[in-house]
C-alpha cells in the first residue's frame, strides 16, 4: 500500500511539474512574428489587449486569447493554418456583420462609445447608412459601426463625432466623425 501511494505521488508531482511546462503561453510582444502550425509565417503581433493579442496576417485582423499561442521549434505558433484562420475570422466577420445589421433599421440610435446617443438611423442602402444628427442628414459606411452593448455605436466619443460633423468649408463626413479617419489622407 506504501509503495502504490508513493508511485500516486510521484506521479502527482511529474503532472504538477509537466502541467506549467505546457500551460504557459509564451511571452507576446508587439512586433512579434507568428507562426502557424505549418511552420510558414502567419501574421504579426500589432497590439496587446489584456489576456489577447491582435494579429495582422496581411490581410485580416485577428484577435486571439494569449492561450491560443504555443511555442514550437523556438517560434511562436498557432495550431491552424493561415487559411483556417482567416476562413474563421471571416466567419466571425459575416456572423457580426449581419448582427450589425439586424440592428440598423430606421429610427435605431447610434451611440458612443460611452454610450451617449450621437444620431438616430434614417435608413440603410447596401453598406451605407444614413442618419439624422439633430437636424443634420449624413451617412456613415456599415464598416464604420460596431455592435455595442445598447445598439449600434462609433468609436468617437459624442463631443468628437459632433466636432467632425458640423458644417466646415470641406465638409467632413460622418466616417471621418465616427472612425477618426481622414477621407482625403493617404492610407
Amino acid at each position: 500500500m506504501a509503495m502504490r501511494n508513493f508511485r500516486i505521488a510521484l506521479a502527482t508531482v511529474k503532472f504538477a511539474i509537466a502541467v506549467p511546462l505546457y500551460a504557459q503561453p509564451p511571452e507576446l510582444r508587439e512586433g512579434d512574428v507568428i507562426f502557424d502550425s505549418e511552420g510558414a509565417q502567419l501574421g504579426v503581433v500589432r497590439k496587446l489587449v489584456g489576456d489577447a493579442a491582435v494579429i495582422h496576417t496581411g490581410t485580416t485582423k485577428v484577435t486571439l486569447g494569449r492561450t491560443s499561442f504555443v511555442t514550437r521549434s523556438g517560434k511562436v505558433t498557432v495550431m491552424m493554418s493561415k487559411s483556417e484562420l482567416e476562413s474563421r475570422a471571416a466567419d466571425v466577420q459575416s456572423k457580426g456583420d449581419g448582427e450589425l445589421l439586424a440592428l440598423l433599421v430606421p429610427g435605431a440610435f447610434i451611440h458612443d462609445r460611452t454610450g451617449q446617443v450621437v444620431a438616430t438611423v434614417d435608413n440603410v442602402a447596401g453598406k451605407t447608412v444614413y442618419i439624422k444628427v439633430g437636424e443634420q442628414n449624413a451617412t456613415l459606411p456599415v464598416s464604420a459601426l460596431s455592435k455595442g452593448p445598447k445598439g449600434p455605436r462609433i468609436a468617437a466619443t459624442a463631443a468628437e463625432f459632433e466636432a467632425q460633423i458640423k458644417p466646415k468649408k470641406n465638409e467632413a463626413t460622418a466616417n471621418e466623425a465616427a472612425t477618426g479617419e481622414d477621407a482625403n489622407s493617404p492610407s
